[in-house]
């Protein structure tokens, strides 16, 4: 009798324990950089039904923004060791803003089932306080306010074809820029600013950027809109545009970097750049010729000089020996070609020929001496 009414009061113990809604908590990173996204996942089960949205309050957590980009509850089935069960599913983001050990404090959840009588009970469940390390990237130390996404898409659209670009700009006129930024996992707190850049002459006016975010099937895109208007305070030349935007990649573990391309604007007056441009090259252009000038010289009386070395009459050849001679004498005394040549026996032949014998030198031998030097 005893083992059947212990046997009762276990199984009675086990129902029960079955019945008892239980409560899942999750955190998706623990390490993570400073504002990126932490998202805090509830789970909800429970054998029989849910009566009610479950109840709960986002907790405090200082130097973080926490938000529940998702306000409604996902409610379903899922399995629980192989049991079908109802469940509720719902989120938390938390965004750490510095460096620094974060507590996610404990949480009370208050879930609202109905018994087998089908009367509402409602269950205080606690979550366990989790702890979450936020460091700064080596690449981007000593940086703040930037962004971190895991996939960043940048639109450019200065509403300006090859025609409009090619046309005379005056002062007054205004031109329209739209900025397109769209970044996944991050909240529409934490897209950072985008701050134009305009030379001086030009003065930009920005409009209230649009934010908006979007979350469907567990993907989360933040899409910021900033449309950036230029006007033209006094003619010039002018660049616009060529800003750069970086931020943190954390699945790649890597920054990355956007550079909005240049829009070139004539507005009238002087391109200094151009004329700079010109004057370097026509600078350039000048001393090259100067210096074509010079080696045509030198080579055109090296050339005169060969010529004289082969086909002159008389002695008057060895003109370019000697002054080829002189150039390789450190001595102030009369060069003599017998002391600088390679080949004295060619020189003796050579000016013996010349000289004694009143012969012609062969415009061979003469080649032979000169290189010889």
């Amino acid at each position: 009798m005893k083992r059947l009414v212990t046997l009762f009061l276990l199984m009675l113990a086990s129902l029960q324990a079955v019945a008892a809604p239980q409560l899942v908590f999750s955190v998706d990173k623990h390490n993570v950089a400073p504002g990126e996204q932490v998202n805090l996942e509830f789970l909800a089960a429970t054998n029989q039904y849910f009566m009610d949205s479950p109840e709960f309050s986002a907790p405090y957590i200082s130097n973080a923004m926490v938000k529940q980009e998702k306000t409604s509850v996902v409610s379903g089935f899922s399995y629980i060791d192989g049991e079908k069960v109802a469940s509720q599913r719902w989120s938390i983001q938390v965004y750490p803003n510095k460096e620094g050990v974060y507590l996610i404090p404990s949480m009370t959840v208050t879930l609202s089932t109905v018994d087998d009588e089908l009367q509402v009970v409602k269950t205080q469940l606690k979550t366990d306080p989790v702890a979450i390390m936020v460091k700064s990237p080596a690449a981007l130390k000593g940086e703040s306010g930037y962004l971190v996404s895991d996939k960043v898409s940048i639109e450019d659209d200065w509403g300006l074809d090859g025609a409009k670009l090619a046309q005379h700009f005056r002062k007054g006129d205004i031109v329209q820029r739209r900025i397109t930024i769209k970044a996944d996992n991050t909240s529409t707190f934490m897209m950072p600013d985008f701050a134009p850049s305009a030379p001086e002459g030009v003065s930009v006016s920005l409009m209230e950027p649009q934010v908006t975010s979007d979350y469907l099937r567990g993907n989360h895109t933040t899409t910021l809109v900033q449309t950036v208007s230029y006007s033209i305070d006094k003619p010039g030349q002018y660049s616009l545009g060529g800003e750069q935007l970086t931020w943190w990649n954390p699945q790649q573990k890597q920054a990355e970097e956007w550079t909005a391309k240049a829009v070139n604007l004539d507005a009238g007056g002087i391109d200094y750049h151009k004329l700079l441009w010109w004057v370097i090259t026509i600078t350039g252009g000048v001393f090259l010729l100067w210096m074509i000038r010079i080696a045509l010289t030198k080579c055109w009386a090296f050339i005169l000089s060969q010529k004289e070395m082969l086909f002159g009459a008389g002695p008057s050849w060895l003109n370019s020996c000697y002054s080829k001679a002189d150039n390789k004498s450190s001595n102030t005394s009369a060069t003599r070609l017998v002391e600088i040549s390679r080949d004295q026996a060619l020189v003796k032949d050579s000016l013996e020929c010349q000289f004694k014998q009143n012969k012609e030198v062969s415009k061979w031998q003469r080649l032979k001496l000169y290189l010889s030097l």
